[in-house]
C-alpha cells in the first residue's frame, strides 16, 4: 500500500503567473511579483512548513492530487494554480523540484465553492 501525505493550504491561491505588476525603476521597466502573490506565499509557507515538520525533501513522488476550492464563482486556469502550490512546495524544501521526474503524474480538480473556507486539498502519494 502506497503511503500518502496530506495537507492543505488555506486561502485563495493566486497564479504567479498572472499577480505580476509593472514598474518603472531607474528608466527601466520591471516585471514584479505582486504583493498579494507575496503576502500568500509567505503565510502558505509558514503553513507548509509546520504541517511537514520532520519531513525530509522527498526526491520523486507517485502522483499528486490537489483539489481546489474556491471563494466565488469566478472563473480561474486550474493549471495557474497548480503551478502556485508546486513552486511553493520546492520552495520550503519539500520537493526536490516539480518536474516530471519528481512529480510524474498530477491530478489537478475544482473541488467547489467555498467562501468562508478557500484552500487546496493537496495529497502526495510517495513510491513505497
Amino acid at each position: 500500500m502506497d503511503s500518502k501525505l496530506h495537507f492543505t493550504i488555506l486561502g485563495a491561491c493566486p497564479s504567479k503567473k498572472n499577480s505580476k505588476q509593472a514598474m518603472v525603476v531607474r528608466g527601466r521597466m520591471l516585471i514584479l511579483t505582486s504583493k498579494r502573490y507575496k503576502e500568500w506565499h509567505k503565510t502558505a509557507s509558514k503553513e507548509l512548513v509546520l504541517a511537514c515538520r520532520g519531513i525530509e525533501k522527498l526526491q520523486v513522488l507517485k502522483h499528486v492530487t490537489m483539489e481546489f476550492y474556491w471563494n466565488d464563482k469566478r472563473l480561474f486556469d486550474l493549471s495557474n494554480k497548480v503551478e502556485s502550490i508546486c513552486d511553493l512546495m520546492v520552495d520550503v524544501g519539500l520537493i526536490a523540484d516539480d518536474n516530471y521526474m519528481v512529480i510524474p503524474e498530477l491530478t489537478a480538480r475544482f473541488g467547489g465553492v467555498d467562501k468562508l473556507n478557500p484552500r487546496c486539498e493537496v495529497t502526495l502519494t510517495l513510491n513505497s
